[in-house]
């Protein structure tokens, strides 16, 4: 079985100081270095890295299955930014666990500080919502309190639940019900809200084939910070799914460079909030 090595992994969640992910981080989870900044995510191969993510085209965001992605802007201790949430029902939305965290007060920051803007472009929206309430995997949940959170791309996913159903008005696009072990070049997508055009959402079409390895979704998909927390998107006899959200990117394992965590982590707890959410 393929295996994520050891090195590089960068976090995408886009703050105001630009905190990513320091070089030394290991695959098991990694430290948060504020004074690091790798523009485009590529580390040294930034003007590749840059040009990857300008060539991404832009999507009809107001528009199915687009419009049921969306940011998700927040502010915290003197800090403030967004990632990228998908609604995968009326009032649920999936996000990266690690943009709910707050690295100047090495605090999680409040839901109530977190607003969904569904077919975010350029200012306007199709719909908006505040947050009420989370789910964070379990893993994530027993450590809540802490004073230092390690990115694990396995556990990387965070739910959020809206005060409003907004779903109903941008769509959702549900979490894939089934079982797969890759996909074939082409079958996905990642729609993103990159810090390159952190108002329009452009969509990477070089993902490649999808491999599950180390418990994680591993593809070849340009990101860069804004994109954390975009859904990799798997269109199946016409149908929209969202095989799980952005974590990292990693430069030390080619031709891979973006890092999901995996929808079958994930499902129970979507079911459940779902259902509470009504």
């Amino acid at each position: 079985m393929a295996r994520l090595a050891p090195g590089a992994l960068f976090a995408l969640a886009l703050i105001a100081h630009a905190a990513v992910l320091a070089p030394r981080a290991a695959a098991q989870g990694s430290d948060y270095a504020p004074g690091l900044n790798a523009i485009c995510a590529l580390g040294r191969d930034q003007d590749e890295g840059c040009a990857a993510i300008r060539a991404r085209e832009t999507a009809e965001s107001q528009r199915a299955p687009w419009s049921a992605i969306g940011r998700l802007n927040h502010a915290g201790h003197r800090v403030y930014g967004h990632c990228t949430a998908t609604l995968i029902s009326d009032r649920v939305v999936l996000t990266a666990a690690h943009c709910l965290w707050d690295p100047t007060t090495n605090r999680w920051i409040a839901p109530a500080r977190f607003t969904f803007l569904a077919g975010y472009h350029g200012g306007d929206y199709i719909a908006a919502s505040p947050a009420i309430a989370v789910i964070f995997p379990p893993e994530i949940e027993q450590d809540a309190g802490a004073t230092a959170y390690r990115v694990n791309p396995r556990h990387d996913w965070a739910l959020l639940t809206l005060r409003d159903p907004i779903g109903r008005q941008a769509g959702h696009i549900p979490l894939f019900p089934g079982f797969l072990r890759s996909t074939p070049d082409r079958a996905t997508r990642m729609p993103g809200y990159a810090g390159l055009r952190p108002h329009h959402l452009t969509v990477a079409r070089d993902c490649g084939p999808t491999l599950i390895a180390s418990g994680v979704l591993l593809t070849q998909c340009s990101a860069m910070q804004g994109d954390s927390g975009a859904p990799l998107v798997l269109e199946q006899d016409g149908q929209h799914f969202v095989l799980g959200p952005l974590s990292v990117v990693t430069t030390t394992n080619p031709p891979w460079r973006s890092v999901f965590a995996p929808f079958f982590k994930i499902r129970k707890a979507a079911n459940a909030a779902i259902a509470e959410a009504g």
